[in-house]
């Protein structure tokens, strides 16, 4: 659940302007969607995205259009 609630943070956050960069540190591809929806939707909003040592998403890493920057 806890994927749930960084999602549901995340577009919370940026729907109500709460901040202009978001660091994401996370491994899981799950975070995928929100990630491309802010950017579709707030397409000024930097969305950063991490990896904690020993993991990685190759979805995440993916660049969706626009990318992650």
């Amino acid at each position: 659940m806890a994927d749930v609630n960084i999602a549901v943070q995340l577009l919370t956050d940026a729907f109500d302007d709460r901040f202009d960069t978001a660091l994401l540190i996370s491994g899981d591809s799950d975070l995928t969607t929100p990630l491309r929806t802010v950017r579709a939707k707030l397409p000024a909003k930097r969305l950063i995205a991490v990896f904690p040592p020993g993991r990685q998403s190759f979805e995440l890493k993916k660049r969706p259009t626009p990318p992650l920057l």
